[in-house]
């Protein structure tokens, strides 16, 4: 009987303790468990009365999990320490944890946080803080987006993301971003856990060597570095010649000057030709000299990159535009002699006048003041918008020829004697365009002297709307 006595006893004190411990629940909100050395760490501990009566319960860290004893934590604060539960009551506790500044970084520390019944010891319970430290130069996270291979004298866009895993705000922050071949600064700041993305535009020089360059970024608070990320961006070979053709005119002469560039960042060579003409011999120039094939100037060239190679050619019009000249001058005295030898005069005569519409009689009178002329011809054309009746005067046209600007009429006149004079006419009915005003294209005679043929033409006529 005794035996049976001392197991209910224990029986009874265990279910005790089941039931006391499952009358005190807590449990933990991170509100800051991504913190840099040094910095503070921030959790809501919530903690509900499960049992049936009121209590004052005590929620804390054992003194063994901070310093000197703790590797990590250097001070743990909770506010409030105490409170008073009614039964099935909860409320919210703070509670603080500074972090070592020398403590080891990219790993999860764990704290226990307790809470305790200050009436029943043996109601009781605990959960869990978790820390995760973050080295001072890895509170910026940095991922890029950008070509791994590139070509010089490229330009591309390279878009950085920016993480802050900490929360806390980051004002003011400096980012360098670097490599061999450029160099660019920027001005960020970053609220807690915020993302943020840049886009930074790169220009290669065309001189940079094929080859392997880091492309690194790095992030500043003050003189502090917060963040950083490094990566190989290769350089392909180019061998790029540009070609800038100018071409400057002066006085009767012209310069072609051609410049070859290599853009490129290895070295490079190119033909370069200039057609020429069959004149071209007699005023073109080029230096520096070379070879000429068929009508072509060729220039062979190797350049290292960035070099430049200059080509001049001179073209100087001065004999040709003189000799030109001459010719022009000894055309216009000749006809200016034989055209005062001969007076072409056209005129209209207005038989019926209807607004814009009406006949008219075309009147064209051919004088010789000079020496008798040879095969005299007058050609006079009438417009699409003239219709020309049968009625005409002494001499009908010896042609009527139909083109594209209206009806040609040629007079085959033969002789002309000194002093003669012959006057042609024909009737016509006309209808003006919408704007009531054109003009009559002139009369041309054609006549031959000395086995020569020249031509002379008369006025033109403008037929105004009524």
């Amino acid at each position: 009987m005794k035996k049976v006595g001392v197991y209910l006893i224990v029986v009874l004190l265990a279910i005790s303790c089941v039931y006391a411990s499952s009358d005190l629940k807590i449990s933990v909100t991170s509100v800051s468990d991504r913190v840099e050395a040094g910095k503070e760490a921030v959790f809501q501990v919530h903690i509900t009365n499960e049992g049936i009566r009121d209590d004052l319960f005590k929620v804390y860290v054992d003194d063994l999990s901070v310093y000197p004893f703790s590797d990590f934590a250097e001070k743990v604060t909770v506010e409030p320490s105490q409170v008073a539960l009614k039964a099935h009551e909860a409320t919210d506790v703070t509670v603080r944890v500074k972090v070592l500044s020398n403590v080891r970084a990219n790993i999860n520390h764990v704290l226990a946080v307790k809470a305790k019944s200050l009436t029943n010891t043996e109601i009781n319970t605990e959960d869990n803080l978790n820390i995760f430290v973050i080295p001072p130069q890895q509170v910026v996270n940095i991922i890029t987006e950008m070509p791994k291979d590139t070509e010089p004298g490229n330009s591309f866009v390279a878009t950085v993301y920016y993480n802050n895993r900490v929360n806390e705000q980051l004002d003011n922050l400096n980012v360098l971003i670097s490599g061999i071949f450029f160099s660019e600064t920027d001005e960020i700041s970053l609220m807690p856990y915020e993302n943020i993305s840049k886009e930074y535009r790169i220009n290669l020089k065309s001189s940079v060597e094929p080859g392997d360059y880091i492309f690194s970024i790095r992030v500043y608070k003050n003189q502090d570095l917060k963040g950083e990320y490094s990566s190989k961006v290769r350089v392909g070979a180019s061998s790029i010649i540009r070609e800038d053709r100018k071409v400057s005119k002066g006085l009767l002469s012209e310069v072609t000057t051609i410049t070859e560039i290599n853009q490129g960042n290895v070295v490079a060579s190119k033909t370069v030709t200039y057609p020429t003409r069959t004149l071209d011999s007699l005023y073109l120039f080029v230096e520096p000299q070379t070879i000429k094939l068929g009508n072509n100037y060729v220039w062979n060239i190797t350049l290292k990159p960035d070099e430049i190679y200059n080509i001049r050619i001179n073209r100087d019009y001065k004999p040709i535009i003189i000799v030109a000249i001459i010719i022009i001058l000894f055309l216009w005295i000749i006809s200016y002699i034989f055209g005062k030898q001969i007076i072409v005069k056209k005129k209209i005569l207005r038989i019926r006048t209807d607004e814009n519409k009406g006949e008219l009689k075309v009147l064209i009178s051919v004088r010789n003041r000079g020496n008798e002329l040879n095969n005299v011809k007058v050609i006079d054309i009438i417009p699409n918008f003239m219709k020309p009746s049968d009625e005409f005067g002494t001499l009908r046209p010896d042609k009527i020829q139909r083109g594209v600007m209206g009806l040609r009429f040629i007079w085959n006149i033969g002789n002309l004697q000194r002093g003669e004079e012959r006057v042609l006419s024909y009737v016509v009915n006309y209808k003006l365009p919408v704007i009531g005003r054109t003009a009559l294209p002139a009369a041309f005679v054609q006549f031959g002297k000395h086995d020569r043929v020249f031509g002379v033409k008369s006025n033109r006529l403008i037929i105004r709307k009524r």
